[in-house]
């Protein structure tokens, strides 16, 4: 997989497939930490059995929400946040 901020991320599928995944458009305050956010909440996932695109969007989804915060910790969203997030999304 390769990160890549506001465009989002790339990734070969299970069937060795290139993906994209979009990045969820916000305001951003605060880049700093959306990629640790990103990958923690994709191995939290994934260690949890979710499938690629569970977790890709999930991911995604909570990086975004970290980026409407400053600073590198402050603004990592909750489970139930970007599930929230996520239902406001088309």
């Amino acid at each position: 997989m390769v990160t890549g901020g506001e465009e989002g991320c790339w990734f070969l599928d299970e069937t060795r497939q290139l993906g994209h995944q979009k990045a969820f458009q916000v305001k951003a305050v605060d880049t700093t930490g959306c990629g640790d956010v990103f990958h923690g909440v994709y191995a939290a996932t994934l260690a949890q059995g979710a499938t690629l695109q569970e977790r890709l969007r999930l991911a995604s989804a909570a990086a975004a929400m970290k980026a409407l915060h400053p600073g590198a910790q402050r603004g990592s969203p909750t489970k139930s946040q970007v599930d929230d997030f996520l239902k406001t999304q088309a």
